[in-house]
This record gives structure tokens, sequence and C-alpha cells, in this order.
């Protein structure tokens, strides 16, 4: 199954409709503590594991590293899109699903424990690399930042090798 930019868009623009009353940041996570984060987890060097910090106002990164190491493409261009694109076809609308469905729990600010990398959500999806060849990844998302009324506005991912897929089908 090809590609479905009609169902991306869609769920773009809901996501978007959701994300339009989130107000600005609180900066909870000082930009001292992301710089420890990002150093610390620059110094680990994971060879199985890539990070990034996602607006969700934007759907744009703000911070991506080791998706070089991991699938071979090259961390600076790496956008959200570009993330979907490469999800396994049978999955990509699944997995474009259930992370709505996860936005609108997280933008309920009054229910979620406070501050940031309080909580998270987890799924496992399949991710091809450059060469063509497919990795299912755990993909761990947090709220690393919030708006006054504890909505999230940006997200911190871990992005963890499993296995090859054609170790599972």
């Amino acid at each position: 199954m090809p590609f479905q930019e009609d169902h991306y868009k869609a769920v773009i623009q809901v996501g978007s409709q959701i994300h339009a009353n989130i107000g600005k940041p609180t900066n909870k996570f000082s930009t001292q503590n992301l710089n420890k984060l990002k150093q610390v987890l620059t110094n680990l060097g994971h060879y199985d594991e890539y990070y990034s910090i996602m607006d969700l106002r934007t759907h744009a990164f703000d911070w991506c590293m080791g998706v070089d190491n991991v699938l071979g493409y090259n961390s600076a261009e790496w956008t959200h899109r570009n993330a979907i694109e490469n999800i396994h076809e049978d999955f990509r609308t699944l997995f474009l699903d259930l992370g709505l469905c996860a936005y609108l729990v997280f933008q309920d600010g009054k229910k979620l424990p406070q501050g940031p990398l309080s909580g998270r959500y987890i799924i496992n999806v399949p991710v091809r690399k450059q060469n063509g060849k497919y990795l299912w990844l755990k993909q761990m998302s947090m709220p690393l930042d919030v708006d006054e009324n504890g909505r999230m506005v940006k997200q911190f991912n871990v992005f963890t090798v499993l296995c090859r897929f054609e170790d599972v089908f």
C-alpha cells in the first residue's frame, strides 16, 4: 500500500485542531536541563536508539539525534513526514490513528501527572532503514513541556531497536 497522502493530511489536520488551543510552553524543563539531557544521550552514544523532541504545534522536530546510526538517514534532515513515510505501509494508518488517540489523552492536562517526562505512551512499529530493510522499533513518547493548562506542547521520543522486521514475519 503506497503512502496515503489523504490520511496523513487528515490526521495532521485533526491534530492541528486539537493542538490549536495549546498555549505557550511553560518551560518547566529548563534549557539547562535539556542541554544536560542532550549531553548525556550524546555521551552514551547508543547504537540501537535514536531520540527526538517534537513541537506539537508545528509537527516539527526541534532536535533529533541518532537517526543516522540506527536508520541511515541524516538526523538534521529527519522530519515528521519522513518518520511517517518510512513506517511499514501495513502499520502506518494504525500508527497515525493510535498516535492521535494518545495526543487526545495527553491533552487533558488535568488528568495527567504533572511535570516533564511524567507520563508516557509506547508503541511498537516497523520502520524502513535507508537500505530498504525494516526494523521493529519501540517508540516511547513523554511530555517534555506543557502549557499553563497542563496540555502537552513538546514531546520527547525515544526509539529503540527491538529486532529486524523479517525476524517476526
